[in-house]
């Protein structure tokens, strides 16, 4: 019988609710809908977790070490990504190699996508700019990862739609909980909620210089702040050093 797991064993199922909906919610931002924060929950049925917000609805799976995606359906726009019945596998570990190619074949072949880097180093989260990729290109051919790039042998990334002919928001850091976007002539003006008081730090793509600004920036007293982004200004990613719970440096 399901029930509803507050504290759950097994850690990759939350780290995948985690990602899964925060990226859903930041997606109906995007795409100008209107937000209203909604608990999420995650539910267990034996080997399988379903993951639920007011956009997404998914089914995560964990038998005999391999983790895989079951469901996926977007309830917003009544969309089912996985509508032949096929599950599809969440992850693959390779040793003994240098790169990987993952094909992303639930991305649409007609549109076009950003890459930013968002690993984690033992000094910190890195951003790093990875590209403009076209969805067909994606799907078929792979998103090539040099993991001999990284200290631990390990990327991360956040791959977003692009939106044609403007800046937008490519990826927002841990200290912000939501944001929105909206185009005042040829700049781009962020409002974002947060951690009261911390300095947060939010990654803006320009087509116009087909690279991005990395802006770190204060919260105030409430959390809240309001960012303007021109349309050419490019400043270098930085690093974000603040300790992380995924990482523990050797003794």
């Amino acid at each position: 019988m399901a029930n509803n797991v507050s504290k759950p064993r097994w850690l990759p199922c939350p780290v995948l609710a985690v990602l899964l909906l925060t990226a859903c919610s930041r997606s109906a931002v995007l795409q100008n809908t209107p937000y209203e924060p909604e608990p999420a929950s995650v539910v267990r049925n034996g080997d399988t977790w379903t993951l639920q917000n007011r956009v997404l609805i998914a089914d995560v799976s964990y038998s005999n070490g391999s983790v895989r995606l079951a469901r996926l359906q977007n309830r917003q726009a009544g969309a089912d990504y996985l509508s032949d019945g096929t599950s599809r596998p969440l992850f693959r570990y390779e040793t003994g190699v240098d790169g990987i190619l993952p094909k992303l074949r639930w991305l649409d072949e007609h549109k076009s996508y950003l890459a930013e880097d968002i690993s984690l180093y033992p000094d910190g989260f890195h951003y790093s700019f990875r590209s403009l990729c076209a969805g067909a290109a994606l799907k078929s051919q792979g998103f090539p990862v040099n993991l001999s790039a990284h200290p631990d042998r390990c990327a991360a990334f956040w791959i977003q739609e692009a939106i044609p002919d403007r800046p937008q928001v490519l990826y927002a850091d841990h200290r912000i909980a939501d944001y929105s976007e909206r185009t005042e002539g040829a700049s781009l003006k962020v409002q974002a909620q947060g951690a009261p008081n911390a300095r947060a730090q939010i990654v803006v793509y320009k087509p116009g210089a087909n690279n991005v600004e990395n802006r770190t920036f204060p919260l105030d007293s409430e959390g809240r702040a309001t960012v303007v982004f021109d349309a050419t200004t490019i400043k270098k990613s930085k690093i974000d050093k603040t300790p992380s719970v995924f990482y523990r440096p050797e003794r």
